[in-house]
């Protein structure tokens, strides 16, 4: 399970926040939603079978992307990368150098990260002005494209105003698979700059289990009481493992 070492510079505490006004005590363990990409019937004007199962759809997308740059091996150089990695969104997810160790391409590697890039933005547009709610399918659909295939551990803060609507969002810390280091300080600045009263945070097990562990327990208290001294509100924090989401408020341990 995920930890985190907060580096704090003596913030005065006091009590933490009120109950959950944000959605019902439940915990999100579910599949919120399809991989990162939408996958319609229609892509580029070409019907893909209905017949097809996921993973097909999956490797006849790939290889159209794939067929830009390697238009005689776009199917193989798919099927490669989803065995490799297991499905579309932990594609869109890797890193480039670990695309270009199995494509040998650079500019298809750069065209990868680019797609991510702009579904994101796309699915971080329609947040712009939205409400938060943490059993929200389109906020869990938009921490799980960012955090779910993720195979090192972050943070992510989402930063809402005083009537928990979207302001920005952004990773605010990234470290190993069993550790992660925030600066309280720097991300209690970064709120006041964007005049933010309250923030989720949501960070990532890459071990596959979406349940908070003792120590992201503890740290997520220590974060409350800072942030509440300062009259920021921190709302939940969500916990990421695949396509499901844990929150902690819901689970009643914040």
């Amino acid at each position: 399970m995920g930890s985190f070492l907060a580096t704090s510079g003596g913030v005065r505490s006091r009590s933490a926040s009120p109950r959950d006004r944000h959605g019902p005590p439940r915990v999100r363990d579910d599949a919120i939603g399809p991989d990162l990409l939408r996958l319609d019937s229609t892509a580029n004007g070409d019907t893909i079978p209905h017949s097809l199962d996921a993973r097909g759809r999956q490797q006849t997308l790939l290889a159209r992307l794939v067929a830009n740059f390697e238009p005689v091996d776009a199917e193989k150089i798919a099927g490669q990368l989803l065995t490799t990695f297991g499905s579309l969104g932990q594609v869109l997810s890797a890193s480039g150098s670990a695309v270009r160790r199995v494509t040998g391409r650079r500019e298809l590697a750069d065209v990868i990260l680019l797609t991510k890039s702009i579904v994101l933005e796309a699915m971080r547009e329609d947040l712009k002005q939205s409400t938060f709610y943490s059993n929200d399918p389109k906020f869990s659909q938009f921490i799980i494209a960012t955090l779910g295939s993720a195979r090192q551990e972050k943070m992510l803060a989402i930063f809402l105003d005083a009537h928990s609507r979207y302001i920005q969002d952004e990773v605010v810390a990234h470290g190993g698979w069993s550790e992660v280091q925030l600066r309280v300080r720097s991300l209690m600045r970064r709120a006041i700059e964007l005049d933010s009263a309250r923030i989720v945070l949501c960070h990532n097990h890459p071990s596959g289990r979406a349940e908070p562990s003792k120590r992201d327990i503890e740290f997520t208290h220590r974060l409350m009481k800072c942030a509440a001294s300062l009259g920021i509100e921190i709302v939940d924090h969500l916990i990421v493992a695949g396509p499901r989401v844990c929150s902690m408020r819901a689970a009643g341990v914040m």
